[in-house]
């Protein structure tokens, strides 16, 4: 998918099927996805044409999810979107989450 040498590209974020948003740099997609406004079901693309969910871009560091207390799940979404996150009510505090990528698992109130 993406990698260092896409940082100067421009990334779209396909909102619906007709509500394209973009472009706008790696770094701001990158501080979007921190701040949980860039979400699991976010599709994101280079070049309009070829769209991957915004998780499947490294770089955004898309691999918590929350495992919700209501038997549903949450995410992936970046582990700096956490407080955002809970202020707009996606996660609860007796929540779990956990990382893909380490394996890691915590309470979110922990």
């Amino acid at each position: 998918m993406a990698d260092e040498t896409s940082k100067s590209a421009g990334w779209y974020l396909k909102l619906t099927a007709d509500s394209i948003y973009g472009p706008i740099t790696a770094e701001t997609l990158r501080t979007w996805a921190q701040q949980g406004r860039v979400l699991a079901v976010t599709m994101v693309s280079q070049d309009k044409q070829n769209w991957v969910p915004a998780p499947q871009v490294p770089e955004l560091g898309m691999t918590w999810t929350a495992n919700l207390a209501n038997g549903g799940a949450f995410g992936p979404f970046n582990i700096a979107a956490l407080d955002h996150l809970l202020r707009r009510s996606k996660i609860a505090q007796k929540d779990t989450i956990s990382d893909a990528k380490t394996g890691a698992t915590m309470t979110v109130a922990a």
